[in-house]
């Protein structure tokens, strides 16, 4: 598949900002300092949820990551897959947690364009982050990480409607963006980037359907252990270090081969 650079660039700095969200403030500090750059982050810590965040200025684009599953409270909340006005009801309640403080944030550089990003359920919190902030007037983009569902049909296309710019990344055998099932009435938003075993990635629907079948295969049997690392964090982040483009093709497009697998 051919990429821009700029395309996979940005990816590439919203994963890597997914994965600090995991790590403590002097941490994540000290990988925003590699960063050419970048402000002082401000940091989100929310103690009636335990959902975390930071932002940070980083040449005129503010980032929000938001952290993901990691604490009781974090998986109590995720199972709460009763809807609130077309929106997964816990996810909407840690969007609603950090909400105010990420608008202080982006209030400071309105002019300026957002990206919103996280990995897993921070993915699916940034996805509601990322619709209130444009109902509010801000240019925003989106890039999830193994991402869950979080809306209903009818959410899904008026956040597609609202927020264009918004990339879902799913690592082959990750299961996590399979839930919410179908069958509770849940859908994704977003453009679809998958990556198969080889680490070649694509868009084509057709190629994603064949990959995710092989991938859920592989994940019920002999494989399944495998299967549940392609969720880690730290996967996704391999999936690009080890597939830099050259000339707006990906390596794993170039040579078909993917050494993280």
């Amino acid at each position: 598949m051919i990429f821009s650079t700029e395309e996979w660039g940005l990816a590439f700095d919203a994963c890597l900002h997914s994965c600090a969200a995991y790590h403590d403030q002097e941490t994540v500090r000290g990988i925003l300092s590699i960063k050419d750059g970048a402000g002082e982050p401000v940091f989100c810590d929310d103690k009636g949820t335990d959902v975390q965040a930071y932002g940070v200025r980083v040449k005129g684009v503010t980032w929000i990551s938001i952290r993901g599953s990691e604490s009781r409270a974090d998986w109590g909340r995720n199972f709460k897959f009763f809807r609130r006005r077309g929106i997964h009801r816990g996810f909407r309640e840690g969007a609603k947690a950090i909400l105010e403080t990420v608008f202080d944030m982006c209030n400071r550089h309105k002019d300026e364009p957002v990206i919103v990003t996280g990995h897993s359920a921070g993915g699916a919190i940034a996805c509601i982050v990322a619709l209130w902030l444009r109902l509010r007037g801000f240019d925003v983009r989106v890039y999830t990480f193994g991402a869950p569902r979080v809306f209903s049909w009818y959410m899904a296309f008026r956040f597609n409607r609202y927020v264009p710019m918004a990339w879902r990344w799913v690592n082959d055998r990750d299961g996590v963006p399979r839930l919410p099932p179908r069958i509770l009435g849940y859908s994704h938003a977003g453009l679809l980037r998958f990556s198969d075993h080889r680490g070649v990635v694509t868009d084509v629907v057709s190629d994603t359907i064949k990959a995710r079948v092989r991938g859920g295969w592989m994940a019920v049997t002999f494989r399944g252990i495998e299967a549940a690392s392609d969720h880690d964090a730290d996967r996704y982040y391999a999936m690009f270090s080890q597939n830099i483009p050259v000339d707006g093709v990906c390596g794993s497009d170039r040579d078909h081969n993917y050494s993280g697998s």
